[in-house]
């Protein structure tokens, strides 16, 4: 995969103006956006800052630690794509005895869902910025130029805490702008053990919905959703107790006898209903038209 490079950021520690200065001289403006705040919110911020003259915002998820030489690499990285790309940063935060990093989404076929990346903490040097493509970066610290955002549109509403960024990455590839991630653009969050707060279920299976109806991402709205309901099913079929009831010389007509009488006993149960319901729920709501573009 191309990699760009930038001439060497010296005085890694020493002689920087403060992060926010730094930015501000450049016509960037820092947001910090805590958890759970709305996007509706999130988007006003954003669209003020435009609105008031900036070249970009720089937009940090949570209590992120941005150290000088951070903010060099971000600025190095909007000097270098000509304003004209999304760059995101890595977070690294505590998980146990060591760390973890989160940097961008993938699909789990195996979960029906999308994951974010857990990789265990590496460092790189970060005395020459490194950038690599990217298609599904995880914006917890990302920089936004105000000529994307004002092409592509503010995050959708509809997402609220749970793959918005991951949306709206996918409307900044569908325009023809590029993604990178920063492989050394490494900041830190201190303040918390934990990612973030755990989706409500409602809001997972919906949110994974709507972004198969919007972009088929990573198929269509129903072949999603009967993945997920098939996903539900062998879910809960994998707690009884085949081993049981199934037997290496039993034939193949006891076998299928055993095995539709334990789906039965899944479907029957509060749990597995439970589920259903949601995902019939959330289908329905990811074919609705919003009210108003991305609300």
């Amino acid at each position: 995969m191309n990699h760009l490079r930038s001439p060497t950021v010296e005085g890694r520690h020493a002689g920087f103006e403060a992060p926010e200065l730094a930015l501000e001289h450049q016509g960037i403006q820092m947001i910090i956006s805590s958890e759970g705040e709305p996007a509706e919110t999130l988007n006003g911020r954003v669209h003020e800052a435009f609105i008031g003259g900036s070249r970009a915002v720089l937009l940090t998820m949570g209590p992120v630690v941005l150290t000088p030489s951070v903010t060099a690499l971000f600025l190095a990285a909007f000097s270098k794509t000509a304003e004209a790309a999304v760059i995101s940063g890595r977070v690294s935060e505590p998980l146990g005895g060591s760390s973890r990093l989160q940097s961008d989404y993938w699909w789990s076929a195996g979960d029906a869902a999308w994951r974010r990346n857990d990789l265990l903490d590496w460092r790189r040097s970060q005395a020459a910025l490194e950038l690599e493509p990217c298609h599904s970066p995880a914006l917890d610290v990302a920089l936004i130029p105000r000529v994307i955002w004002e092409r592509v549109g503010p995050f959708d509403c509809r997402f609220q805490d749970h793959l918005g960024d991951l949306e709206w990455c996918i409307r900044v590839r569908k325009a023809g702008y590029m993604l990178y991630h920063g492989l050394n653009i490494l900041s830190e969050n201190r303040h918390t053990a934990t990612i973030r707060t755990p989706v409500a279920p409602f809001q997972e299976v919906y949110s994974t919905l709507l972004l198969a109806r919007l972009h088929a991402a990573p198929a269509g709205l129903a072949s999603v959703a009967l993945h997920r309901l098939a996903h539900d099913v062998m879910a809960e079929l994998e707690r009884v107790e085949f081993d049981a009831d199934y037997g290496v010389e039993i034939s193949s007509l006891r076998r299928h006898a055993w095995y539709v009488r334990n789906l039965l006993m899944a479907l029957r149960r509060p749990r597995m209903r439970s589920s259903i319901a949601t995902t019939l729920r959330a289908f329905g709501a990811a074919l609705r038209p919003p009210k108003a573009p991305y609300s």
